[in-house]
């Protein structure tokens, strides 16, 4: 594991530095006081990238991208966290679909659907998860049944961030019987007749995730990703981009703060430092596993399986120092007062999807035992 830069990463990084002091606006919390208001920013914010051509730093040159490399892409996504930048509204389509139409799409696709990602006037959501298949995603149930020149669509996803406020989406459907081989992925339109979207409000009063349901939708045989069947492949292959090491440097920075603020709301007690110390621990040793990652990733080209190794342990760790830091807060961590107690309030109810979303702690372990340590399967 090589930790040190090279001098164009290390220029790569300073000139970041300075478009982010000159681009990201120190008032969009405050001027954010809604979802949707945080979506006019993410909008906004996804032009400015747009412009400046970091859209396209997650991608290879033939492809219209800046053809960065992994370290690269970390030092992108970890500085824009620690400049306060919002996410962009086209994260999805630029991290995690792009790759896939690259390896997978037509020429007619790949020519529709990147350039409108790299300008910002296309935005995507990812469609996988249903009630009865989120961690066992090979479980899906809404089907797609060709018709002449269409697939018609009928069933319902859940949990699908943003999709209010997305085109388009890449949605896993069921075309035959076999759990693995039966499954393909559709490039939908979403004011295509026969869907409805319905936003899901949480408890924090966010209302990021949506149910989107499908009845009788007819998407065009053409939208189909790769071939029928593929689609195990294709939902993995882009989900190893989702849990990818240069992904986790954005989330690290959260986790930091979470732990800066735990420290200043804890005061002098040595029992509290005590277990603040080893959450502290833990996190320094996930920023370390996902340098590891990273380094494979530089070497190899692509993410891998390792990814998940890494997202299983930052999730846990995130989640341990959660559980710290309002077991010493105790009862006022749910009533605070200062902004370190709203910071850590805040920590409490982010970490949680860490160890649901892009596949639960749960599948992850079963990935590093079957994948990585090549364990026996149980029969």
């Amino acid at each position: 594991m090589d930790l040190h830069l090279t001098e164009e990463d290390r220029t790569f990084g300073l000139e970041l530095r300075r478009w982010l002091d000159d681009n990201v606006r120190p008032d969009w919390r405050s001027a954010a006081k809604t979802h949707a208001d945080y979506v006019d920013v993410q909008r906004d914010w996804e032009h400015r990238l747009a412009a400046a051509g970091f859209t396209g730093i997650w991608w290879p040159r033939e492809f219209g991208g800046m053809g960065a490399g992994p370290t690269q892409k970390a030092i992108f996504a970890e500085l824009t966290a620690r400049s306060g930048a919002p996410e962009g509204l086209g994260r999805t389509g630029r991290r995690l679909l792009g790759p896939g139409v690259m390896k997978y799409g037509t020429h007619e696709q790949q020519a529709e659907i990147l350039p409108a990602i790299l300008t910002a006037r296309t935005f995507w959501c990812q469609d996988y998860s249903e009630p009865e298949a989120g961690s066992d995603l090979a479980g899906v149930r809404t089907t797609a049944v060709l018709d002449g020149d269409d697939y018609v669509v009928n069933g319902s996803k859940t949990w699908t961030s943003n999709a209010q406020f997305a085109d388009r989406c890449f949605l896993l459907v069921r075309t035959g019987p076999d759990k693995h081989a039966g499954l393909s992925v559709l490039l939908v339109d979403l004011s295509l007749p026969g869907i409805e979207i319905r936003p899901i409000e949480q408890i924090t009063g966010d209302r990021g995730f949506c149910e989107v349901f499908y009845s009788d939708v007819r998407v065009p045989r053409a939208s189909l990703l790769g071939a029928e069947g593929q689609g195990w492949e294709i939902a993995k292959y882009i989900l190893r981009y989702e849990r990818g090491a240069v992904h986790v440097f954005d989330t690290l920075v959260r986790i930091d703060r979470h732990l800066a603020a735990t420290i200043r709301t804890a005061g002098d007690d040595p029992a509290a430092a005590a277990r603040i110390g080893r959450s502290g621990a833990q996190v320094a040793a996930s920023r370390l596993m996902a340098y590891r990652v990273l380094t494979e990733q530089i070497k190899g080209g692509e993410p891998t399986d390792a990814g998940s190794m890494a997202k299983l342990y930052w999730s846990s760790s995130w989640l341990g120092l959660a559980e710290t830091a309002t077991a010493i807060a105790g009862e006022g961590s749910f009533a605070p007062e200062t902004d370190d107690e709203r910071a850590v309030l805040r920590g409490f109810f982010e970490c949680r999807p860490g160890t649901i979303a892009s596949g639960s702690s749960e599948i992850q372990r079963g990935i590093v035992a079957k994948r990585l340590l090549r364990l026996p399967s149980r029969t």
